[in-house]
C-alpha cells in the first residue's frame, strides 16, 4: 500500500505526463491554445488511422455492447458483482498473473470444457488477455491536465491504446472486454468509442471495426466489464483495442494506468491536438517521459474459433 506522501510526491513527479512537446520528455509549462484551439475535424486522422466515420463504426446509439455493471453493480440478492453479464468471465488468481496479482506469468489459453475421451461436441477455449499486473495499482490516469491540478482534466481528444499478441492462433473473436477509467469531464460517452486495430508488433495501425460506447453508464468513473453480444471476429495474430474519447471543450477521459506495470509494446497514446499536449501519432507510454510508467488498465477475452 503506498503512503499518502509517497502517492503525492509520485504525483507531483509525473503531474505533466501529457504536457510534453513532440519530442519525448521535452516538457513545457502549462497548456496555452491559439485561437482556433486544437484541431477537433478530421485533418488530423492518419493514413489508415482514425475518423468519425471509421470503418464499422456504429451511429451513436451503443450497438452489440451488455454493460457487466462494474465493481458494486447489485446482484439483486443484496451482494454484489464484477462479473461479466454472460459468457466466459476472466479467471482471477496468480496462477494467470490477474488484477490482484503481482505475477509476470502470461495469460494462458483456457482449455476446452470437453473433458479427453468424451465423445460430445468440443467447446471452443478461451484466452484472457491482459498486460498490467494489478487492479489495485489502477491508481493514476494519464491525460492532458494543468500542472498542479491532477484531477482536472483539459477537455480534449485523447486516444487510449492497448495491444495484445494472443498465443490462440487467428481467427478469433473478441466477446469481453474490461477497463477502468480514473477520471471524467464533461459528457464523455457522446465521444466515447472502441476500435479494434491491427499492429505488425508495435503501435495500431489500421481500424478493423468500431463501435461507439454511448451508453451514459459506460462513460463514469469506476471499472467497466462489457460481454459484447456481437462478437468482433479478428484475422490478425495481434491486434490492439483502442479507446477514443473527448471533445475539444467539451469532455476529457482519463483512462487509468497501473504504475506497477512495465509491460513494452503494449500500452500507447494519441492526443490528435494543437498545443503542448500534442501527441500527433501513437507513441507508447514509456516514450512521453520518463517518470511517468505503466500500462492501460485494460484486458480481454478472446474465443477460438473452430
Amino acid at each position: 500500500m503506498r503512503s499518502g506522501v509517497v502517492a503525492r510526491r509520485w504525483i507531483e513527479r509525473v503531474v505533466l505526463a501529457l504536457v510534453v512537446c513532440g519530442a519525448p520528455g521535452c516538457k513545457r509549462e502549462n497548456p496555452a491554445w491559439g485561437e482556433s484551439g486544437p484541431d477537433a475535424g478530421t485533418s488530423d486522422t492518419q493514413p489508415g488511422e482514425l475518423s468519425d466515420s471509421a470503418p464499422g463504426s456504429t451511429s451513436d446509439a451503443t450497438s452489440g455492447l451488455t454493460s457487466g455493471g462494474g465493481p458494486g453493480t447489485d446482484s439483486g440478492d443484496g451482494s454484489t458483482s464484477d462479473a461479466l453479464s454472460s459468457g466466459p468471465a476472466p479467471t482471477t488468481g496468480d496462477a494467470t498473473g490477474g488484477p490482484g496479482s503481482s505475477s509476470d506469468a502470461a495469460p494462458t489459453t483456457a482449455t476446452s470444457a470437453t473433458s479427453e475421451g468424451s465423445t460430445g461436441p468440443q467447446e471452443p477455449a478461451t484466452e484472457w488477455l491482459i498486460n498490467y499486473n494489478d487492479e489495485a495499482a489502477c491508481d493514476l490516469p494519464f491525460w492532458c491536465h494543468p500542472q498542479g491540478e491532477l484531477e482536472n482534466g483539459i477537455p480534449i481528444k485523447t486516444l487510449a491504446a492497448e495491444c495484445f499478441e494472443p498465443a490462440t492462433p487467428p481467427p478469433y473473436e473478441l466477446i469481453s472486454l474490461h477497463y477502468k477509467l480514473w477520471g471524467v469531464v464533461g459528457p464523455l460517452a457522446e465521444s466515447l468509442k472502441l476500435h479494434v486495430m491491427s499492429s505488425d508488433g508495435g503501435a495500431p495501425l489500421q481500424v478493423l471495426e468500431s463501435r461507439a460506447l454511448s451508453e451514459p453508464s459506460l462513460a463514469t468513473v469506476g471499472e467497466h466489464a462489457l460481454q459484447l453480444e456481437e462478437p468482433i471476429v479478428i484475422h490478425e495474430p495481434r491486434f490492439c483495442l483502442v479507446f477514443e474519447g473527448g471533445a475539444y471543450l467539451v469532455s476529457a477521459m482519463g483512462m487509468a494506468i497501473d504504475t506497477s506495470s512495465a509491460h513494452a509494446e503494449s500500452s500507447y497514446v494519441r492526443v490528435p491536438a494543437i498545443g503542448d499536449c500534442q501527441v500527433p501519432s501513437f507513441t507508447e507510454l514509456f516514450a512521453i517521459a520518463a517518470e511517468s510508467h505503466g500500462n492501460w488498465c485494460v484486458d480481454a477475452v478472446i474465443r477460438e474459433l473452430l
